[in-house]
């Protein structure tokens, strides 16, 4: 019998729950994500949320999960 897999946590969830984003600034990031398709790395990145080794951490996090 399989075991379900978990659920993975987004990058911005996981961002969040680290400290390295406010949960407002995800929520702004989601929504220019819906206007202009950039991964959201790229767009909390160019507006200067975080740093890309935040991104880097959370990815590596992300994976590990």
């Amino acid at each position: 019998m399989h075991k379900p897999r978990p659920v993975r946590k987004s990058l911005g969830e996981i961002l969040v729950d680290q400290g390295s984003l406010a949960p407002e600034k995800l929520e702004e990031a989601l929504q220019v994500q819906g206007a202009d398709q950039r991964m959201i790395g790229q767009i909390l990145i160019s507006r200067g949320y975080v740093k890309r080794h935040h991104i880097d951490i959370a990815l590596a996090k992300q994976k590990m999960d």
